[in-house]
């Protein structure tokens, strides 16, 4: 199981460096991912099945332990088939703009030796490894919680939610869930308010949905018009992959304790 993401090349490490505690780099799990440009026009893909399908050739960046018990975050950046490696250290208090230069640099320098110009607009298909593809489906539950103004206990005879609006409708404090999948099932029309019908107004201009809404979360992550945010990815998330969110962990993710 991986994630995989549409994206321009010169968000790639913005995205990255915000998914680390730049005042303790070893502290969250950095998103080691593989990259390729996309052999197509924007038009022309589907969604992100359709760009891996069409993708060229392919790069990586990677967290590496490199056995010397550094206090600093390594990576190595290569092509499949190795040959044009670039190391980058990341050091705690490290300014962002300087994390996220240096690893532009060793993007940019292993797309180089194979005689291509990597351009900050390009599109690519980024997949990123199982470790930080369910952490990713576990922290996006977290803010769809919080978008929706609940918050999620632990009970003795399953999981529950508060309403932090004091709404409380249905009555759905008294319910108990066993997994994510009931809680986005009962939850059905607060993803529509919050998610769906915004998306399809903001991204699309719609009035209405005609789609599922995993088909217009996989269309708004592929229209490059339009600037991805949480909110594609949070609807991606509980359309496509409940199933792999550990609620458990999403409570370690709210107490801050991953």
């Amino acid at each position: 199981m991986s994630y995989m993401k549409i994206m321009r090349a010169g968000t790639l490490p913005g995205y990255m460096v915000s998914c680390l505690d730049l005042k303790d780099v070893l502290k969250n799990l950095f998103p080691s991912c593989s990259f390729s440009l996309i052999g197509a026009r924007p038009e022309e893909i589907e969604d992100v099945e359709d760009a891996y399908d069409k993708a060229i050739s392919w790069y990586g960046i990677k967290a590496v332990d490199t056995g010397f018990d550094s206090i600093n975050l390594s990576l190595v950046a290569d092509y499949y088939g190795g040959g044009c490696g670039s190391y980058i250290e990341l050091y705690d208090d490290i300014e962002p703009t300087t994390a996220i230069q240096m690893i532009w640099n060793a993007m940019m320098y292993v797309y180089s030796t194979e005689g291509t110009k990597l351009k900050k607009d390009d599109l690519l298909i980024v997949t990123f490894n199982e470790a930080f593809a369910k952490h990713h489906y576990d922290k996006m539950f977290v803010s769809y919680l919080d978008l929706v103004e609940f918050d999620l206990v632990k009970r003795t005879d399953g999981f529950s939610l508060i309403d932090l609006q004091n709404g409380n409708l249905g009555n759905i404090e008294e319910e108990r869930f066993e997994n994510a999948v009931e809680i986005i099932d009962r939850m059905d029309r607060y993803i529509e308010d919050y998610l769906g019908f915004p998306i399809a107004r903001d991204v699309f201009g719609y009035d209405d949905v005609d789609m599922p809404f995993g088909e217009l979360a996989q269309k708004a992550i592929c229209n490059v018009k339009h600037s991805c945010g949480d909110d594609e990815d949070i609807l991606d998330v509980l359309c496509s992959h409940g199933d792999e969110i550990n609620l458990d962990n999403v409570l370690s993710i709210m107490k801050g304790d991953k």
